[in-house]
């Protein structure tokens, strides 16, 4: 099955608890609300006055870190999978 999503909306793999010595890796729960997930699908976006798209800017497989404790999880392919809104991103997490 395949999912196409709507406007600002994407699709979240959480991520595990991972911690190596004090650096914070993907996954790390050491700042209090904030989770780390995987971008599974990314929606077209939100539409402009000119009835253009905002592009969102996540894209599929970006590391991300949030705040939403209880997102809408959906259950896509046997797998949880939390749906949230673009502007509920907080970052994208990179090793540069």
């Amino acid at each position: 099955m395949k999912i196409k999503l709507l406007g600002d909306k994407v699709l979240l793999r959480p991520l595990e608890v991972a911690k190596e010595s004090t650096i914070i890796i993907a996954g790390e729960e050491d700042v209090p609300g904030v989770k780390y997930a995987e971008v599974v699908e990314v929606g077209c976006g939100e539409r402009d006055a000119n009835g253009g798209y905002i592009v969102p800017n996540v894209s599929v497989g970006h590391t991300v870190m949030h705040n939403i404790a209880t997102p809408l999880v959906v259950d896509f392919n046997g797998e949880d999978l939390h749906m949230m809104a673009v502007s509920s991103i907080l970052g994208v997490v990179s090793d540069e």
